[in-house]
């Protein structure tokens, strides 16, 4: 992940539009395939202060960054504002802001007392949105085989008149014989 604060991004922004110019904004970016991937971030200390001015960030990064800066339709599509708040914020209110799909994706993360600096919001991009860990889950044929026998007898009775073969010449045949199990 090669994330960086884009100073440059909001400097040129700010020539034009003076919300760019308020302190605690920032402008990630990291490449991605043949785009680079951009997130704006803003900390709020109160979540009244999220829920009154959310859509401040929303709305500027739209006009002045997304429909004017932005030419390639996949940079403009992988968008994504992130919004710290230093107090717990409802899950009623999270979502509120995560399912508002104008101009970007959304995520909403409590700080707490944590410093707001370029390593915690790296780290933070980097767990939520970029290295997204996917656990492994150990799959079991055996329970599957179970949950066929119990559950779907005639799907199991036709694997075993079939055997093995898999390929089109026998789907025929595997769907006439679940058709006669049913009548």
């Amino acid at each position: 992940m090669q994330l960086v604060n884009s100073h440059q991004t909001l400097d040129d922004l700010s020539k034009f539009d003076d919300f760019f110019k308020k302190p605690g904004i920032q402008c990630w970016q990291t490449p991605s395939g043949n785009i680079n991937l951009h997130l704006f971030s803003i900390i709020f200390e109160t979540v009244q202060d999220l829920q009154e001015h959310y859509k401040e960030l929303r709305d500027h990064v739209a006009i002045s960054f997304q429909s004017r800066t932005l030419q390639n339709g996949g940079e403009r599509w992988n968008l994504y504002l992130l919004y710290l708040v230093k107090e717990q914020v409802p899950e009623e209110i999270k979502q509120i802001i995560l399912q508002d799909k104008f101009s970007a994706r959304k995520m909403v993360c409590y700080t707490g007392d944590n410093e707001i600096n370029d390593d915690y919001v790296m780290a933070l991009i980097g767990k939520t949105l970029i290295d997204i860990e996917i656990p492994e889950r150990e799959a079991s044929s055996d329970r599957l085989e179970q949950l066929i026998k119990t559950d779907h007898p005639q799907v199991a009775a036709a694997r075993r008149t079939i055997g093995l073969m898999s390929n089109r010449d026998n789907l025929q045949t595997l769907i006439n014989l679940l058709i006669n199990e049913q009548n």
